[in-house]
């Protein structure tokens, strides 16, 4: 019925298919606007020191986070998750002793972000 070589070909086509359908998934499913939006408020309201504020945009990004951190995770390694949420939770530290250093982890967890939403970033 199929030869060896045509069974190859076919594996190879489900193969790319399969490929292209999870890059295509991840890449419409991975923003990083909500992380930026969130992490731009969060800044503002520490810069502001309205710390009742702060706490709500925190617990924003936390929630944006939650909502997308099975499709990042799909995407990415774990070493880069681990060290987002590591950092988110030292900023979240800061934010709770009213520290003005928190603006510090919002940069690092900027540039944190343009790695996780990155579809199969490389090394």
């Amino acid at each position: 019925m199929f030869d060896r070589l045509h069974m190859r070909y076919i594996i190879m086509i489900c193969w790319i298919i399969s490929f292209i359908v999870l890059w295509s998934t991840l890449q419409l499913s991975l923003s990083v606007e909500p992380f930026i939006n969130n992490l731009n408020d969060l800044e503002e309201s520490i810069v502001n020191e309205n710390w009742d504020l702060t706490h709500k945009n925190l617990n924003k990004l936390e929630d944006t986070w939650q909502a997308n951190k099975l499709m990042i995770q799909i995407s990415n390694g774990s070493t880069e998750v681990y060290e987002f949420e590591r950092t988110l939770g030292h900023l979240k530290t800061l934010i709770q002793h009213k520290e003005d250093d928190a603006l510090e982890y919002i940069g690092t967890l900027k540039v944190i972000l343009k790695n996780l939403t990155d579809v199969f970033p490389g090394p």
